[in-house]
């Protein structure tokens, strides 16, 4: 990662802690962006593990009424995006919940975080609209995030969580 990439990162983390060094988002915007996401990597790879996969994740979507919008996400086209709400729906309160806890960061950030998060993780694992048996493994993950930092996409979509534009 470049020099740019890391002030930007500090400052990110710096703006979604107030200022907190250390602090819920400020340290995880700060980890992953120096390309230390292995917490996050291992916390995706374990909620989609918990849902079988990401095909489970699917048919899980199905059954919720949200089946097109997580569809998207596996398919070659533009991403659905989903709500807060809709994502807890999805996973549960509990996993928005434990995802709160394990990042130290208040529950009312953890489903925007997850839900703007996720759709750009699940593309990145299947770029070809395919999902292969292993495309939510550990590695598999920690690639897909490396990716969505290298190119930026990381940026664009944190600043979305601030109030700024989110990608089409």
């Amino acid at each position: 990662m470049g020099l740019f990439d890391s002030i930007a990162g500090n400052l990110l983390g710096s703006v979604l802690g107030g200022g907190q060094s250390g602090s819920g988002l400020a340290k995880l915007a700060s980890d992953v962006m120096s390309g230390n996401h292995g917490e996050l990597s291992t916390e995706v790879s374990g909620l989609l593990s918990s849902v079988g996969g990401i095909d489970g994740l699917v048919q899980k979507a199905q059954q919720g009424g949200l089946g097109e919008v997580v569809g998207s996400w596996v398919g070659t086209g533009e991403n659905q995006p989903i709500t807060s709400e809709q994502v807890t729906q999805l996973l549960g309160s509990d996993v928005i919940q434990h995802v709160a806890s394990k990042f130290g960061i208040d529950v009312n950030q953890a489903a925007p975080l997850v839900a703007t998060m996720l759709p750009a993780i699940i593309s990145k694992l299947t770029p070809d609209g395919q999902v292969s048996p292993d495309a939510h493994n550990v590695d598999a993950v920690h690639a897909a995030i490396g990716s969505l930092v290298q190119g930026g996409g990381l940026m664009k979509l944190l600043g979305g969580l601030l109030g700024g534009s989110k990608p089409a």
